[in-house]
């Protein structure tokens, strides 16, 4: 498990198009991961963009997604998003969004 660790990571932000960040992700293969999220993610579809960076390794592709997070608060993310619940709902309301369509 370690081996996993040591290898190459991305990490990844979707924005929609006023600029806000929807999502981070990190991912060894970000390509499969993202068209992952595009079968069953609340964000994938309102997403204009989606940003990738590359790291050494996943402890610092890790160190990069926290510090996205805890800067953007991004209304998709659940981890390390105390607010997740409060903030996705927010974002739903404010662009209308469909209420069946979940994190």
């Amino acid at each position: 498990m370690a081996l996993c660790f040591a290898m190459r990571c991305w990490v990844y932000t979707a924005e929609s198009e006023s600029g806000q960040i929807l999502y981070v992700g990190i991912s060894h293969q970000p390509k499969c991961r993202i068209k992952q999220h595009k079968l069953k993610s609340g964000w994938f579809n309102r997403a204009a963009k989606i940003t990738q960076q590359a790291f050494n390794n996943r402890y610092e592709a890790m160190d990069e997604e926290r510090r996205l997070i805890l800067k953007h608060k991004p209304p998709f993310n659940v981890s390390q998003n105390p607010d997740f619940k409060k903030r996705a709902n927010k974002y739903k309301r404010q662009t209308g969004a469909d209420k069946n369509n979940q994190a």
